[in-house]
């Protein structure tokens, strides 16, 4: 797969983490196409396993340009001043916030940088933050195609790892009395050769997005010429709430529901958003970013979530307590509108909380990467 058709299929797909597909983003026939674990399979098979090796230097390529990006757009000297801002907000009011970085902070972000536009090379103009929100997505479609390609090479071979541990060398073994030189001799030896390289290949510490992230971690860390992407962590609060509104939107038009979008999410479509109901690249991007970067301890010190639930749940019973007092004062259409307004907050909470469990599996499977390497 080249690395224009690569970029092509990760912009119009989008991954889902729990069932591992990728789904069409929209299509002009009644039908999107999804790619599965099994049609891998079926690849392997067909080309044998030598497919993964191009598949890695291109995805080296891709996510080495999908970077560059990222680092362009965070050494924009608006947003470096941003957030240190924020970060020396954060650092000196932690006390008074209980560690928790407030919502509010992040909406102001938000609408701040929305309205900042950031163009690269002829590309479109976006605002900075959905431009940053496309490519944590596109560098998370990326694990997860190579997720997909390990797990795929895990179910073609895994019989083969017993098989290997069981009978070593036994095609050999069973025909040990034929002549060492003979065409059966032969035969047997390159079976046997076969199958002890598969099982090397499998029980070896050469996994694909490991191998990624340890070249790109060994660039990052520590080097002054990336010292912008350290107040990434800052971010991502941010980020979530971009992501969260446009998910939002994107459920709502599947629900049939009267909405108008935005100027700034119609431009962001070079992809098409019509029929998107999951997002799970945006999830592990964030948490591959984290991990590369070593960061996860600097974001889980803003108890994000935390803060996220406490203000929603605290408006929710606001909402709540007006609408009883409206109701006795026989206010019917102020009744209905703080009806509609609990309604969306609790849709918001649901959209956090499947964000949340969405970052934490992304995490722990990145984590439990780690582990499976070290030992």
């Amino acid at each position: 797969m080249s690395e224009e058709k690569m970029s092509k299929f990760l912009e119009d797909y989008c991954y889902d983490l729990d069932e591992q597909f990728f789904i069409e983003r929209s299509s002009q026939s009644k039908q999107l196409a999804i790619v599965r674990v099994q049609q891998i399979v079926n690849s392997i098979k067909t080309h044998g396993i030598g497919i993964l090796d191009p598949l890695i230097n291109t995805s080296y390529k891709y996510m080495r340009s999908q970077f560059q990006l990222l680092s362009r757009c965070l050494s924009d000297e608006k947003l470096k001043s941003t957030l240190i801002r924020e970060i020396c907000f954060y650092r000196d009011s932690i006390d008074q916030l209980e560690q928790m970085y407030p919502m509010e902070r992040a909406e102001k972000m938000t609408n701040s940088l929305k309205r900042y536009c950031h163009k690269i090379g002829g590309g479109p103009s976006l605002n900075i933050i959905e431009r940053l929100r496309i490519l944590i997505v596109r560098i998370g479609n990326m694990i997860g195609l190579l997720r997909m390609f390990r797990s795929g090479i895990l179910e073609t071979f895994a019989p083969n790892i017993t098989f290997g541990f069981k009978h070593k060398e036994l095609m050999s073994d069973l025909i040990n009395n034929f002549d060492k030189n003979s065409i059966q001799n032969n035969c047997a030896k390159l079976c046997d050769k076969i199958s002890s390289n598969i099982t090397g290949y499998l029980t070896s510490n050469n996994d694909s997005i490991e191998l990624l992230t340890s070249m790109f971690a060994r660039e990052f860390r520590g080097n002054n010429k990336f010292a912008h992407l350290r107040d990434f962590f800052i971010l991502i609060p941010t980020l979530m709430s971009v992501q969260i509104e446009f998910i939002s939107k994107c459920r709502a038009r599947l629900s049939n529901k009267k909405i108008s979008l935005n100027e700034d999410l119609a431009v962001a479509g070079s992809f098409n958003e019509q029929f998107i109901f999951v997002e799970d690249g945006f999830s592990i991007g964030i948490a591959y970013v984290l991990t590369l970067l070593n960061q996860q301890f600097f974001f889980n010190s803003l108890n994000w979530f935390d803060s996220v639930f406490n203000k929603i749940h605290s408006e929710v019973i606001k909402c709540k307590n007006e609408q009883k007092l409206a109701l006795k004062a026989k206010d019917e259409s102020l009744a209905r509108l703080l009806a509609l307004k609990q309604s969306q907050l609790n849709e918001q909470l649901e959209e956090f909380k499947r964000l949340m469990y969405s970052l934490n599996s992304a995490l722990t499977f990145l984590q439990a990467m780690k582990f499976v390497m070290k030992y």
